[in-house]
C-alpha cells in the first residue's frame, strides 16, 4: 500500500506542484488597477497638469530605461512634428499611438477626434478621472523591451514645448536613486520644475499579515483513510503590490485511526500533529492566482504509545496550495522505534 500511495503521489505531482497554463485573464494589484494593467510606473509631473506615465514590468527594469526614454521622446516628437506639419495627423487628434521596434522602424497612427469623441471607453474615463489626467493621449510603444510611455496633455500646444523640455532620464534616475524605492514601491512620481527634478509622492502595499485559519480534511495515513480537523496560525509578507510571497507558519491538527479485526472496530486511538511550515508564493505577481508551494516539518504524538512503540514520530514533507482554497500535503514520517517509514496524503479545506 506504501508504494502504491507513493507512486500516486508521483504521478499527481505535476498538477499539484507545477503552474496550470490556461486562457483565463488574472488581475494584478496596485499598478494593474491603476496602470493599464501593466507593471511598475513612474510619474512625471509637467506644468499645467500635464502628465508623463513611464511604464515597464518593475522598477529594477526601468532604473536603466532612461537613455531609451529620451531617445524614444526625441524620435518621436521629430515624427509628430512632422506629421502635424504635413497634415498627416491633425493635431486636435485625442490618442496618438506611436510604436518603435528600432532606428528604422517606427510607425505613428491617430485616432480622428470625432472618432474618439462619439467612442466611449469607460473604464478609460473612470481611471482618466481618478488619476486626473489630461484628455490628449500621446502613447509611445518600445516594442523591443515591452516598456510604455504615456504622456497627457491639456492641449497639444503643449506636446512640444513640455515635452521636449524635460529629461525623462533624470526623472527616472531620480524615482529609481535608491533599493528602497525599487523594492517596496509600485509607484514612484516626481516633479519638474524648470531643470530641476524631486520625488514628490510614493505608493507601495508591503506588509506584514497574521492569519489564523480553522481547516478540516482528510488524510490517507498509510493504507488508513480518517478525518482531519486542525487549525493553522500563519505569518505573511507580502511584497510591494500587497500580494502574498512568503508565509512562515505553525499547524495544530488531530485525525483518528481506528482499527478493525474482521470487520469490528477494536480500537480507536487519535494523533496529533503538530508542525511547522514555510511556504513560497511562484505567482506573486497575480493577485487572484496565488501558488503556494513549502515544506513542512514536525511531530505526530499518538493518544496510545504503542502505536509507534514510542511517545512520538517525525514527519517531513511538501505542501501546496492550489485549485482555490484547498491545500495538499505529502509526508514522510518517520518511526525510530519501528525502524519503519509510512507515507500520507492530507487534503485540507478552510472553514
Amino acid at each position: 500500500m506504501k508504494k502504491l500511495l507513493f507512486i500516486a503521489f508521483i504521478v499527481a505531482m505535476p498538477i499539484f506542484f507545477f503552474p496550470l497554463h490556461t486562457t483565463a485573464q488574472v488581475t494584478v494589484t496596485g499598478p494593474i488597477v491603476d496602470y493599464f494593467e501593466v507593471g511598475d510606473t513612474i510619474v512625471v509631473h509637467l506644468k499645467q497638469n500635464n502628465k508623463v506615465l513611464i511604464i515597464g514590468n518593475t522598477l529594477n527594469k526601468l532604473k536603466d530605461f532612461g537613455p531609451t526614454a529620451d531617445r524614444l521622446k526625441t524620435a518621436f516628437l521629430n515624427d509628430i512634428s512632422k506629421a502635424f506639419s504635413e497634415r498627416t495627423i491633425s493635431s486636435s487628434a485625442l490618442e496618438v499611438h506611436y510604436f518603435v521596434q528600432d532606428e528604422n522602424k517606427r510607425r505613428i497612427k491617430a485616432e480622428a477626434a470625432e472618432y474618439s469623441e462619439k467612442r466611449v471607453d469607460v473604464a478609460f474615463e473612470i481611471l482618466r478621472l481618478k488619476l486626473d489626467l489630461p484628455k490628449y493621449n500621446y502613447t509611445i510603444y518600445n516594442l523591443n523591451t515591452g516598456m510604455r510611455i504615456l504622456v497627457f496633455m491639456n492641449h497639444p500646444d503643449s506636446l512640444i514645448s513640455q515635452l521636449g523640455e524635460v529629461s525623462l532620464n533624470e526623472a527616472i534616475v531620480e524615482a529609481t536613486k535608491s533599493k528602497k524605492l525599487i523594492q517596496n514601491y509600485y509607484k514612484v512620481e516626481v516633479a519638474t520644475d524648470s531643470n530641476y527634478v524631486r520625488e514628490i509622492k510614493r505608493a507601495g502595499a508591503k506588509s506584514y499579515l497574521f492569519q489564523f485559519v480553522p481547516t478540516v480534511g482528510v488524510t490517507l495515513f498509510g493504507n488508513t483513510l480518517s478525518p482531519v480537523l486542525g487549525s493553522q496560525i500563519d505569518l505573511r509578507v507580502n511584497n510591494k503590490y500587497g500580494i502574498g510571497k512568503y508565509r512562515v507558519g505553525f499547524l495544530f491538527e488531530s485525525f483518528p485511526i481506528i482499527e478493525r479485526t474482521n470487520g469490528e472496530i477494536t480500537s480507536i486511538n487519535g494523533i496529533a500533529n503538530l508542525e511547522c511550515r514555510f511556504l513560497v508564493n511562484t505567482l506573486p505577481y497575480k493577485r487572484n492566482n496565488s501558488y503556494w508551494l513549502g515544506v513542512q516539518a514536525g511531530l505526530l504524538i499518538p493518544s496510545n504509545q504503542q502505536m509507534f512503540n514510542a511517545p512520538e514520530a517525525f514527519k517531513f514533507g511538501f505542501t501546496t496550495e492550489v485549485m482555490g482554497p484547498f491545500s495538499w500535503s505529502f509526508d514522510l514520517i518517520s518511526i525510530p522505534k519501528l525502524e519503519e517509514s509510512i507515507y500520507s496524503l492530507t487534503v485540507r479545506l478552510p472553514f
